[in-house]
């Protein structure tokens, strides 16, 4: 089973995340929406959370879109 926790905006859109780890975070997502697509690829089930949505937005597009 893969779990993908808390990959929202919220978390690395956010403007306390210094400038320095704005492309690390981005690259993290990256590779987090391309895991899942191996994962979706072999039909390994997946779950996500996302911590408050509201506030934090919604888990990455990219990752969804993997997820399909």
């Amino acid at each position: 089973m893969l779990v993908i926790v808390d990959a929202q905006p919220g978390f690395y859109d956010a403007e306390p995340l210094a400038a320095s780890d704005v492309e690390p975070a981005a690259d993290v997502l990256r590779r987090a929406a391309w895991i899942a697509g191996v994962a979706a690829a072999l039909g390994v089930p997946a779950v996500i959370t996302e911590e408050d949505p509201g506030r934090n937005g919604a888990t990455d597009a990219r990752i969804l879109e993997a997820l399909g």
